[in-house]
């Protein structure tokens, strides 16, 4: 029997299931190993100069709040400090490891949540649809796995009525990412809702009181409250280089283009969401349920309100959602069948599950046997030339800096986009993008090969030609870039 059935108030895991677990997390490690997002590469260095005793910062000596979770940082930050002397030990090998730890833990979480409210199926669908999502590849290395598995626990001790230890939860999902806000407002509305009085005062104080020291200490260190990612990528959305018009809403939509799982995926979502709607009282304990409103609100919000460019990981959130829709669609319609005596029915959703799963391990497997991260190599080489060629002090420019910045070790890095240099934030959204080099005149400028379109057309301006020349093209053979000296720094020719 492919599914075990769930006795009355049983909370065990059975072995094989958390084997299963353990597997896929695994499985999902080492295939998703050549992955290596620049922004990931954000936290890392700043996890490396916090370690390093420099504090909190980007470049030495520049204390802005460049990072969106301080959690995700101040974890990788001392995992490196007490690692730091194993050899082997890296920065984003740290960060791999936290992800794939946490989507392990996420597993668990859900699969005990499902359990407790007397579901059968649920359980045992969740994590494959959950660890199989395609969306997990876009925020690998970032703080998102991380704060799903926070939310998580927060469900559990919600359901389980612990609400200060739901709190703490909360709070801790805040600090690993600030719009998880938006799920702890949600817990709120449904305690309010379901008790007709206000949560316990212990559970009010532990959230406040945990959060009100990153409030004062945000301010006092970095003059701020809110990372400034925020109005960085406000900014890029304001510009209209990114897109016009609803661009979040629009970048979903090709979230589902591309691979067979992806349209199966969607293709049960939707099966599920509508088996959900009309059974809804046969799912046991409403509250599983705050995860698939918390992600409906959370596409309101980033869709109609904040509206930021379609960067993949904005939308990993939803693979939590999804992934317990369709858990708990499987769920209703077994039962229907179970009722009906259409035992052909169970058994059609059993095959297209196992098959499902197959061709889920199909992109991770094709991830794992394609090239290491084209940026990861170009921008790597890109560092080490300046590290060789470049004086020391000097700045560079680019519009992407977290691998450029983990590897250029002989100055400041001027973020061209505003993420970790403030100012330039409102100059994006004012479409002049040439505006950090006139203000901050680099002493080196790493740009695409060839230029990418508006962002870097500047090359080909007067100016530009009169105080930049081209020192040498990086060209790996995936994807190349350029790096420009201004002419007083007189560069080494190749």
């Amino acid at each position: 029997m492919l599914f075990p059935r769930v006795q009355a108030g049983e909370k065990g895991i059975p072995p094989k299931v958390l084997g299963a677990c353990i597997l896929l997390a695994a499985l999902l490690l080492v295939c998703y190993w050549k992955i290596q997002m620049d922004d990931a590469y954000i936290y890392y260095v700043y996890a490396r100069n916090i370690s390093s005793g420099h504090g909190y910062v980007f470049n030495y000596g520049e204390r802005v709040y460049g990072t969106t979770s301080f959690l995700y940082t101040i974890i990788i930050s001392i995992f490196r400090a007490a690692l730091r002397w194993v050899p082997f030990i890296t920065l984003p090998m740290i960060g791999h490891f936290i992800g794939a730890a946490s989507l392990f833990a996420l597993s668990i979480l859900g699969i005990m949540i499902l359990k407790e409210s007397r579901l059968r199926f649920a359980p045992y669908v969740f994590p494959l649809f959950l660890l199989l999502n395609p969306l997990l590849k876009n925020s690998i290395g970032m703080e998102t796995f991380l704060t799903l598995m926070l939310i998580g626990a927060a469900l559990l001790l919600y359901q389980r009525e612990r609400y200060a230890s739901a709190s703490i939860a909360c709070a801790l999902a805040v600090l690993s990412r600030p719009d998880s806000a938006i799920f702890a407002a949600l817990l709120f509305v449904d305690f309010l809702a379901r008790k007709r009085r206000l949560p316990p005062l212990r559970a009010l104080a532990a959230f406040i009181l945990i959060l009100i020291p990153w409030v004062i200490f945000n301010k006092l260190y970095f003059g701020t409250y809110i990372p400034i990612s925020l109005s960085a990528k406000v900014a890029q959305t304001s510009s209209g280089r990114w897109g016009t018009g609803l661009i979040f809403l629009k970048g979903l939509a090709q979230c589902w283009n591309g691979s067979l799982f992806k349209h199966s995926t969607f293709l049960s979502l939707l099966i599920s969401a509508y088996a959900v709607a009309r059974y809804r009282k046969r799912i046991g304990n409403q509250s599983i349920l705050l995860v698939i409103i918390w992600n409906l609100v959370y596409l309101a919000v980033y869709g109609f309100i904040l509206n930021p460019p379609a960067y993949g990981w904005y939308y990993t959130p939803l693979a939590l959602g999804t992934a317990l829709t369709v858990a708990l669609g499987f769920e209703t319609l077994a039962e229907r069948s179970a009722e009906d005596h259409a035992r052909r029915l169970l058994r059609y959703c059993t095959h297209a599950l196992v098959i499902l799963a197959l061709i889920g391990i199909i992109l991770p497997i094709r991830v794992a046997t394609g090239h290491t991260s084209a940026r990861l190599v170009t921008y790597r080489l890109s560092a080490e030339w300046l590290n060789k060629h470049a004086p020391a002090g000097a700045s560079v420019g680019a519009n992407e800096v977290g691998i450029l910045r983990y590897y250029y070790t002989n100055g400041p890095v001027i973020d061209a986009l505003g993420l970790v240099t403030p100012a330039a934030a409102r100059h994006v959204a004012m479409k002049d993008y040439s505006w950090y080099v006139h203000e901050y005149r680099p002493d080196y400028l790493m740009f695409a090969h060839p230029h990418r379109p508006v962002l870097e057309d500047m090359v080909e301006e007067t100016w530009f030609r009169n105080e930049y020349d081209l020192a040498t093209i990086i060209d790996p053979g995936h994807k190349a870039t350029e790096l420009y000296a201004r002419r007083s720094e007189q560069p080494t020719r190749i």
